[in-house]
């Protein structure tokens, strides 16, 4: 393998052709012994996929982890962000607040004194005020907060109280086999509960 290398690389350099050298691809050099994976070569092409660099940008964190000056400057927007959310929950300037709910396997957008519709088994009795814990997001005017996927719980208070429930109209159900001498012919009703939503806060972030 050396007598080969030194073969190789003396023809190269013999007709002098620094051309040819450049364009070979990073795994020809590493079997002739001029390139590794962690060395970079002097003279490049743009044909030539050559491995460059690592940034040298990083800081040295309070732990000892080393992060790159991008992300230094993502944590410090998302802490002015934070630092601004808080201070509007803080003075009571958020106005009307709207928030989407994930509730009986669906997401409901919903604000202070509407009437929600939830279809299927609700446990919950008329007269019942329950607390909406699965909140997906929260918003008013200035901001909106999204949760990943959802908020943690004690960021928002969303309060509801059960109004009604009943049945809602018949609805038909018809199947059929072909070739059996099969039909199946049936009516159903399916449960309702009325939602008035008394409240919505936010805490901060």
């Amino acid at each position: 393998m050396a007598a080969t290398t030194r073969h190789v690389f003396g023809r190269l350099l013999s007709k002098h052709n620094f051309g040819a050298l450049t364009r070979l691809s990073t795994c020809q050099l590493t079997e002739i012994g001029l390139c590794s994976p962690c060395q970079v070569l002097p003279v490049q092409a743009p044909c030539c996929p050559l491995v460059r660099k690592r940034s040298t940008d990083l800081s040295q964190k309070e732990d000892g982890s080393r992060v790159s000056a991008l992300q230094m400057k993502e944590e410090d927007f998302t802490r002015v962000i934070s630092e601004n959310i808080n201070s509007v929950a803080t003075e009571d300037r958020v106005g009307r607040l709207f928030a989407v709910i994930y509730i009986n396997g669906r997401q409901r957008k919903i604000t202070t004194e509407d009437i929600i519709i939830v279809e299927g088994q609700f446990p919950p009795d008329i007269g019942d005020r329950i607390k909406l814990e699965k909140v997906l997001l929260v918003g008013s005017k200035d901001f909106t907060a999204i949760g990943r996927p959802m908020l943690n719980r004690n960021q928002t208070t969303i309060e509801a109280t059960v109004i009604e429930k009943t049945l809602e109209t018949t609805k038909p159900f018809y199947t059929y086999k072909r070739k059996q001498n099969f039909s199946l012919f049936k009516l159903y009703r399916q449960d309702l509960a009325m939602l008035r939503i008394n409240k919505i806060e936010f805490h901060g972030v």
